[in-house]
Formats: structure tokens, C-alpha cells, sequence
């Protein structure tokens, strides 16, 4: 079992199940509601039997489907202590148990593709940052969000700057450095300058910034694509030039100032979660703002019949899809023709187009954010910004 993130949204988008099961159960956690969670969860199974039957599936075949869950359902030490919600997922080719650590509504979805809408508002607006640890002994990289810290175990991060030294330069050519100026645009100090000469313990200045370089380009390469905030841990004068030498665009202004080599990670995650303050929900926010300022420039569409093409063609800058209602329907990829089916009940194998349409913005590098109607934009069902 593991729990969600990014990486299984996308899986799971880029999955054609034909058919399969979407499966959301919160449960409770104490011991007297173990019995419970387990009943729900078994109703749950009963209530996918009739569309999977619908759908063509024999009693063999929904049982195949079916059997990991069932499993589940019969496995008394997971029961104990469960996460506090569950996201499955089976197809022919597919089983993925998710753990969720936030509110879910019990719901079960049975379509050619997976629902994930229910997951937009744990991946979108949870707050996923990096930690780098620098100093002259180790650099080391964390990923966090509001539960902790855990560290990203690669080889790719230099073990020391001691590794990156040269050993045929003179110490005569050694200097000190001091930072100079304050912090200017980017959070970026001014310019490091160097005065007088050093004793042999102090590494030279090109092999700092030589270090900070090899440091920059495998944080690069561990980061996701989506350039989470980046909070940078350690003594001032080192995270002065490991600014002047990053190409990465999320850096935070605020960095945690000193040695932190023997810092455990549990004080390391509350001085970063500190100054990640401006960064909790600017996401959503920003992208509330942006369409109220482009609300009358022809930009902005409420209209899900403009929305679906323009995400499947990568014209969708943000998107907003109401999660507690759903738009039962068909979105033909080919031709980009959107086939209604009115109001609930759902026909079987039908879509919600809502679902739909965040799936293909996000994929087509679109953000994405599911809230209550009663919190969208002119409580529409949907709400997109789009490119062009």
C-alpha cells in the first residue's frame, strides 16, 4: 500500500481499465469503528456488482476484479490502525490501494476510465516542498509537506565538498569570503567578496561555487517537473553561493540560516513548514484572483462544451471543476464532439465530464482545482482560464 501523490494521478489518467472500479472509503480510526469500516467498505463492493454486470462482466469475472478488496476486507490486522481514508483502483491490469490522510466521501465509480476528481484537492492544494541541507560536509536533499520530512535517498548529490576539491591548487591561492549587500530580488544576497588569504583549511572559493554547481544540477534532476517550493537549510555565506549558481525557479526567499548538519528532521520540517507561510494556498488563491481580472477579456469560459477540446489541445492555463457534482456524459478524444446524458441516474459507463476535462488540462500541463460548487467561481460547475 502507499500513499498518494502525483505520480499515481498520472498513472492512473494514462490507464484505459475496460472496465474498472474507483473506489473512495473514509474510515474511522478507533478500535470500536474497525467493524464498521469494514462493513462499509464490503457494501462498497456490492454496489460496483451491478454496473460491472451491466458492463458485460460474468459473476467469475467481477470476482477476479473484485478480489483484492475482498481481501482487504478479511485482512483483521489492517483494520487496527487504518489510514484515515482509502482511494482503490482495479482493472484488468490494475490494482493500486491508495492511503489518503484527508476527508474523502464514500463513493464507487465503474467506468472505461478512472474517477479521479476526488483526488485534485490532496495533490493540487497539499503543499509538496524540498528541503536542501547544505554545508561543506554533506548536502542533502528532503521531500515534505504539512506531515514531515523524509529524505531522498540518490547518489546523485556530491557527498562533501571535500570530494569536489582540487588538489593541485596552491594554498596561497586560497581566500575567505564574506557575503556583501542584502537580500535583493529572489531572495538572492548580494555579490560574495573575497579579501586577504586564508589558512590551508579554507576551500577556495571556485571550488565552493564548483560544489554549489554539481549540488544545483542533481537537485534538478530529483525535483518534479511541477517545481515545488525549494527551502534551502544551512550556513549563510554557502546558501549566498549556492544562490548565485541555481537555475531552480522555485527557490524561497526565506532559507533556515546555520549548521544544520545534526538537525533531526522533525526540526528541520517546522523551521521550513515556518517559512513555506506564504506559499500554503497561494496556489488556489492566485488562481481565483486570475479569473476575476480576466473575467470579461474572453478568456475565461464556464461552458463545458469549450472546456473539453480546449484541454485535450493543451489551451486550458487553469481549471476549476466543482467536486460534489458531476456532469454524466461522453468526451470523444477524436473528434472532440461532447455527448451529454442529463441529469442522474448515471447511465452505466458514462463519464463525469467534470472528471474528464481536469484530467485532460492536467495532463496537458494545466492546474487544476476541485472545490464545493458553493466555493467555485459564480458557483459554476466549472470555470477555466484559458491560453489562448
Amino acid at each position: 500500500m502507499q500513499r498518494l501523490s502525483l505520480d499515481d494521478v498520472r498513472l492512473l489518467l494514462a490507464s484505459a481499465p475496460d472496465p474498472g472500479v474507483s473506489l473512495y472509503a473514509p474510515n474511522g480510526r478507533t478500535g470500536t469503528q474497525s467493524s464498521e469500516n469494514r462493513t462499509q467498505l464490503r457494501n462498497q463492493l456490492r454496489a460496483a456488482e451491478g454496473p460491472l454486470a451491466a458492463a458485460g462482466l460474468d459473476e467469475e469475472a467481477r470476482t477476479a476484479l473484485l478480489a483484492p478488496v475482498s481481501a482487504l476486507v478479511d485482512d483483521i490486522g489492517f483494520w487496527r490502525q487504518p489510514p484515515a481514508g482509502l482511494a482503490i483502483f482495479l482493472g484488468q491490469s490494475t490494482v493500486r490501494v491508495i492511503e489518503i490522510d484527508a476527508p474523502v466521501d464514500r463513493q464507487v465509480f465503474v467506468g472505461n476510465r478512472f474517477h479521479v476528481k476526488p483526488l485534485w484537492p490532496i495533490v493540487t492544494d497539499r503543499l509538496t516542498f524540498f528541503v536542501l541541507a547544505l554545508s561543506q560536509k554533506a548536502a542533502r536533499l528532503y521531500r515534505g509537506d504539512e506531515r514531515g520530512l523524509e529524505e531522498v535517498e540518490t547518489e546523485m548529490l556530491p557527498m562533501s565538498l571535500d570530494a569536489t576539491l582540487r588538489t593541485d591548487v596552491a594554498p596561497s591561492a586560497q581566500i575567505r569570503l564574506r557575503s556583501a549587500g542584502s537580500i535583493g530580488v529572489g531572495g538572492r544576497r548580494g555579490a560574495v567578496v573575497h579579501y586577504g588569504a586564508a589558512s590551508n583549511e579554507e576551500p577556495l572559493r571556485d571550488e565552493q561555487l564548483h560544489f554549489c554547481q554539481r549540488v544545483d544540477a542533481a537537485v534538478t534532476t530529483q525535483i518534479p517537473a511541477e517545481r515545488p517550493p525549494l527551502v534551502l537549510a544551512g550556513v549563510r555565506f554557502l546558501l549566498d553561493l549556492y544562490r548565485q549558481v541555481s537555475h531552480y525557479p522555485g527557490l524561497v526567499d526565506a532559507a533556515i540560516d546555520g549548521n544544520v548538519d545534526r538537525w533531526d528532521t522533525t526540526a528541520l520540517h517546522a523551521a521550513a513548514w515556518e517559512r513555506l507561510t506564504p506559499e500554503r494556498g497561494a496556489q488556489r488563491l492566485t488562481a481565483l484572483a486570475e479569473i476575476d481580472r480576466l473575467a470579461h477579456t474572453g478568456r475565461v469560459t464556464t461552458d463545458l462544451r469549450k472546456i473539453l477540446p480546449a484541454a485535450r489541445q493543451g489551451r486550458v492555463a487553469r481549471l476549476f471543476v466543482a467536486l460534489d457534482r458531476a456532469v454524466w456524459g461522453h468526451f470523444d478524444v477524436e473528434t472532440l464532439a461532447v455527448h451529454f446524458n442529463g441529469e442522474p441516474p448515471r447511465p452505466v459507463l458514462d463519464d463525469d465530464l467534470l472528471d474528464v476535462a481536469a484530467g485532460e488540462a492536467w495532463t496537458t500541463g494545466g492546474d487544476v482545482h476541485a472545490l464545493p460548487q458553493g466555493l467555485m467561481p459564480g458557483k459554476a460547475l466549472c470555470a477555466a482560464v484559458l491560453r489562448f
